[in-house]
């Protein structure tokens, strides 16, 4: 994908300091960016994959590209550690420099504001440039400093059943990962057990302790939390006259019972996602603890 910017912006030095690119399938944006970063570098700013710089970029060793990544759940303090010094430096080909952020919304809080200081005052041609397919995710002040570049991949077709529209949001995109997740027998009680809760909070039911307890049962907290955002902000959106439930096309009958208000739903979409980014960061405060005081936050939203 070439093309994604303007190349008379990159060669007269006009880019934003930061791009947010994001898509619903992982492997589209991690493309998007390459392709993007390939541009930057481009001696003729449109990635021609010829010139020097592109071939470099090809061949994984260009020297003024930081990539900052993390195998595991989040990308952590330590993750960042070359950051300070790359900035400080001046780029090895009197070019630009770039800090490349794949999967950016597992930064933890930390990183995040780090993220931030650096955005404050960036050395001179330096481009920041994150990935992300979940950027709800993200610190909305690390969003609105980026200039977003939204990918849009193919639609689901409309032959696909809304169970596999639901494991495909999950599942970032991917078809074939949408379908391990429909084959699989974890996935689908966890999907019976946080529909159900879901079911009872919008219509305004809840019990912290025993909700919190059925959370954990799923064995993965996180995407348990995922699954149930996704279902509360379909809520939120159906009851402000919404077409088409984006994250839980399979739990139209449940969303339609939804009895509270849409600024409530949209509220309890937030604090669950919250809840997601703190069992990512504090990893030294338990899963139940954040869980339960998730759903003790959702008895004081609905209550008033």
């Amino acid at each position: 994908m070439k093309g994604l910017i303007r190349p008379e912006l990159i060669l007269e030095g006009k880019l934003a300091q930061a791009y947010l690119i994001s898509s619903d399938s992982k492997a589209a944006s991690h493309k998007a960016a390459a392709d993007f970063i390939r541009q930057v570098f481009c001696k003729s700013g449109t990635g021609c994959g010829t010139c020097i710089a592109c071939r470099r970029f090809d061949a994984g060793n260009h020297p003024d590209i930081l990539v900052i990544r993390s195998d595991g759940e989040s990308i952590k303090k330590e993750d960042i550690q070359e950051l300070t010094y790359f900035l400080s430096v001046k780029p090895v080909m009197n070019g630009y420099r770039c800090i490349y952020i794949e999967d950016a919304e597992k930064m933890n809080l930390t990183v995040q504001n780090k993220l931030l200081k650096s955005f404050e005052d960036p050395p001179e041609h330096t481009v920041f440039v994150l990935s992300a397919v979940h950027p709800g995710l993200l610190l909305p002040t690390v969003v609105s400093r980026c200039a977003v570049l939204q990918i849009q991949n193919a639609p689901p077709s409309s032959s696909d059943s809304p169970e596999f529209r639901a494991a495909l949001m999950q599942a970032g995109g991917s078809r074939s990962e949408a379908q391990e997740l429909i084959d699989s027998s974890s996935y689908q009680e966890m999907r019976k057990t946080v529909t159900g809760i879901a079911g009872r909070l919008v219509r305004g039911r809840i019990s912290a302790v025993s909700m919190a307890g059925d959370i954990m049962g799923t064995g993965d907290v996180r995407t348990a939390l995922f699954m149930l955002a996704g279902l509360l902000a379909d809520c939120a959106a159906y009851r402000m006259g919404a077409e088409g439930l984006r994250y839980a096309p399979d739990a139209e009958d449940i969303i339609k019972q939804a009895s509270l208000s849409p600024s409530v739903l949209s509220l309890m979409a937030d604090t669950v996602t919250r809840s997601m980014s703190e069992e990512s960061t504090y990893s030294a405060v338990s899963d139940r603890l954040i869980t339960e005081s998730m759903f003790i936050d959702l008895y004081r939203i609905i209550k008033g």
